[in-house]
């Protein structure tokens, strides 16, 4: 339920423009012309979490064996999702979901900047705070997968500062060591679970940190 409401909000809000709009009233084949992965998920740090988001959401329904043709009534929408199913079904899941987290770091290292001075504010925050979660998760899964220990990066870890604030690490005191020793704990079981923990713990970060502060109105004009 939850990856559903998740997938509704990102999708009714990137293309309302396009879903609402009379020009495509007629049929969803004048929509060929229509860049819609571009227009749902912009190149913004923003556009790179709903990206993300959608990703691992459309992924989670893949894993519980859920039809894509169930999934959405707008026939515009079905590409999106089935090109997600297709890729999960290439690469696995847990190679899928590590691909998203990684691709996300290189989005939002690349993304322009929002219009609005504020919101762009805001993303910088969150892409800081959530990539810097991801990068210490990421890089102790290659160490799992490598047969690394985890000595070495539970000393950098120690050393490391991330910024928690609004996340569910926010009261957890040494949060770049708790990451790196839950992603090597979930690994004794299976290393699909430890990819599945830092998969969680990076679209949470997102989830929970993607507010736009409200648009500040110019009193100077009517």
């Amino acid at each position: 339920m939850r990856n559903l409401i998740i997938l509704s909000f990102i999708l009714s809000f990137a293309l309302f423009p396009f879903l609402s709009a009379p020009a495509f009233a007629q049929g969803v084949d004048e929509f060929e012309e229509i860049d819609v992965e571009g227009a749902a998920f912009p190149d913004t740090k923003r556009g790179c979490a709903k990206r993300a988001s959608f990703k691992v959401a459309i992924a989670d329904l893949y894993k519980k064996g859920e039809d894509p043709k169930d999934l959405t009534d707008k026939k515009i929408i079905r590409p999106l999702v089935q090109k997600v199913y297709d890729e999960v079904g290439t690469k696995g899941l847990s190679q899928f979901y590590v691909d998203t987290l990684e691709a996300y770091q290189e989005c939002g290292k690349n993304a322009k900047a929002e219009k609005n001075s504020d919101r762009e504010a805001k993303q910088i925050v969150v892409y800081e705070s959530c990539s810097g979660i991801n990068e210490v998760t990421l890089e102790a899964l290659e160490a799992v997968k490598n047969g690394r220990t985890k000595d070495a990066l539970i000393s950098r870890a120690e050393k490391r500062k991330l910024n928690v604030k609004g996340t569910t690490l926010e009261k957890v005191e040494a949060p770049a060591v708790y990451l790196v020793e839950q992603v090597y704990t979930k690994s004794e079981t299976s290393f699909d679970e430890a990819v599945d923990f830092a998969v969680k713990i990076g679209m949470t970060c997102l989830n929970s940190r993607d507010r736009d502060p409200p648009v500040k109105k110019d009193m100077t004009k009517p």
